[in-house]
């Protein structure tokens, strides 16, 4: 019998016939775990730590979050000498926890927004790569079973010159393609 009409049917109340048919009330697919409430089936995605098995696959609860998603791109391409903010979304009303290791160590802060602080100058010509990586936990001890990393790029600050002379006057225009800037 499929009570709520969810598509999937309670196998304890089953009508047994030779023919098939296509009555209201039934389905061919049995499984349903709560056949009083539609949004609980074998055909439901799961919510983890919701305290529901939604699915009917015998587990309460999956205690594992999905990562966090990254309100930036992945990668954050900055300056030398500039600051950044990093800024994770949690998905199950948790509480975001940063991290600079992919798995284990001790998180560096908590919350949506991270500041890395002061980073490291780039007096090289190639770039900079840092990783920090952020955790969604909850109240009921579920957390992100993978982090998602966000990677800050730091490019060293361009050194320029040029052997061009330039007078200007205040509120003057200039069109910087006219110079020979020498990297």
């Amino acid at each position: 019998a499929d009570e709520d009409g969810d598509g999937y049917g309670n196998s304890d109340k089953y009508f047994r016939t030779c023919w098939v048919l296509n009555l209201s009330g039934f389905s061919t697919l049995s499984g349903d775990c709560d056949d009083q409430n539609p949004f609980i089936n074998p055909g439901v995605v799961e919510t983890p730590c919701d305290g529901f098995d939604l699915n009917c696959n015998g587990t309460i609860d999956e205690l594992f979050l999905p990562p966090p998603t990254i309100a930036s791109d992945d990668t954050l391409r900055i300056c030398s000498g500039e600051s950044v903010i990093l800024e994770a979304i949690p998905l199950f009303f948790g509480n975001i926890f940063w991290f600079d290791q992919e798995t284990g160590g001790t998180s560096l802060a908590v919350g949506n927004q991270f500041n890395p602080g002061v980073l490291p100058e780039n007096n090289s010509p190639d770039v900079i790569y840092l990783d920090y990586y952020a955790e969604e936990q909850n109240i009921i001890g579920c957390f992100s079973q993978t982090r998602a990393q966000i990677t800050i790029a730091i490019y060293p600050n361009p050194e320029i010159s040029t052997t061009d002379e330039v007078w200007l006057c205040a509120g003057e225009l200039f069109d910087l393609a006219s110079l020979n800037i020498l990297d």
